[in-house]
């Protein structure tokens, strides 16, 4: 994994994570990693973790379905214990929140 930082529309940095295929030295993308995987699950997974991420901070979470979140993710790239999806300001909320990165803890 790489990450990239730069600023974007007013706030300080956003930052883009990304994963690279050893063998092809290509990036691999958001659409390549969700035809691998089934797409309900990680919908359904990304809703999960939201949720809990939202209350863990003592936040009320919006009413994103999984489905539009991931719409709205910028990327991703895949870590030891799952994969991260960001989403670059402006794109879930108003701006001032900065930009959101979830962690979803997948094996494979």
């Amino acid at each position: 994994m790489s990450v990239d930082y730069h600023s974007s529309c007013g706030c300080p940095s956003s930052a883009d994570y990304y994963t690279i295929n050893k063998q092809s030295g290509k990036i691999l993308t958001l659409s390549e990693f969700l035809a691998r995987c089934k797409r309900s699950d990680i919908t359904d997974l990304i809703r999960r973790e939201y949720v809990n991420e939202a209350k863990a901070k003592g936040f009320t979470p919006s009413d994103f379905s999984g489905t539009e979140l991931l719409d709205k993710a910028n990327g991703m790239a895949k870590l030891k214990g799952g994969v991260i999806l960001y989403f670059h300001p402006y794109n879930i909320g108003g701006g001032a929140e900065g930009q959101y990165n979830l962690v979803l803890p997948i094996g494979k």
